[in-house]
């Protein structure tokens, strides 16, 4: 699907694009250090702006079982706990995107013999759940999980056992990454649709295994999502830059 290599100069180009990634509402996260930055995409520039946070429900809800589809048939349901922004390409440039969510995370309490400030192990944290969604609403920070469909739990790209995280690396490669330019002489693709926006939504859970004597309980866990988007045509699989990163943390039920 990627173009051949080919970047072109920015200095001297005067037709931009600009880019705008807008966190929604979602429940159950609490945000720090959220910023607006800027970014240069081939000859496209990216302006990151309006990132709004908006939180609802309890901070400290994620119990194990939510969210795991390995819970057997007739349990009662957990609650969800979504992660969801939009991306919108408002240049005439077309553009692809992707999503990088590491994970991390430290003790709250002395569980397990694990003292308050424990670095929680990349082993331990595979129990934390992420899962794409599909949204049929098109209402950033709708939380109605009826309303959206799961596609599937993601595997970590990298599971890394030196510096206690897990990667993982969501799209860039599939059509529905790709989005339109708007606006004169924009360019439009027929990948996705053509479509110039497009909402990104994760499921947060806990696996059904997690029990009182993990370190896991009672945790905080933080995540870095970093949003990254090159110019789609004339670029190849090395032109990522990333024009978005926000830290993002949750808490686990004790």
């Amino acid at each position: 699907m990627m173009k051949n290599n080919k970047k072109l100069a920015i200095a001297g180009m005067s037709t931009l694009a600009l880019a705008v990634v807008a966190f929604g509402a979602y429940a159950y996260f609490s945000d720090t250090d959220s910023e607006t930055t800027q970014g240069t995409v081939g000859t496209v520039k990216v302006d990151v702006s309006d990132t709004v946070l908006d939180h609802s429900g309890n901070l400290d809800n994620i119990n194990p079982g939510d969210n795991d589809p390995e819970n057997p048939d007739g349990n009662r349901d957990g609650s969800d706990h979504e992660l969801s922004f939009k991306l919108s390409n408002k240049g005439n440039k077309s553009i692809i995107t992707r999503t990088v969510i590491t994970i991390t995370g430290v003790t709250n309490g002395d569980v397990a013999g694990f003292p308050a400030g424990s670095v929680i192990s990349s082993d331990e944290l595979l129990n934390i759940l992420l899962s794409e969604k599909k949204d049929t609403t098109g209402t950033v920070g709708d939380t109605d999980a009826d309303k959206h469909t799961a596609v599937k739990v993601l595997t970590p790209d990298t599971v890394d056992k030196t510096n206690n995280k897990v990667v993982y690396v969501i799209g860039g490669d599939r059509d529905e990454d790709v989005l339109s330019g708007v606006g004169t002489n924009n360019e439009t693709e027929t990948a996705n649709g053509g479509l110039t926006e497009v909402k990104r939504i994760f499921d947060v859970g806990l696996s059904k295994n997690v029990t009182q004597e993990s370190p896991l309980m009672g945790a905080t866990i933080t995540f870095e999502v970093k949003v990254e988007a090159m110019q789609y045509r004339n670029t190849g699989t090395a032109d990522w830059e990333t024009i978005f990163t926000d830290t993002v943390k949750t808490y686990t039920n004790n």
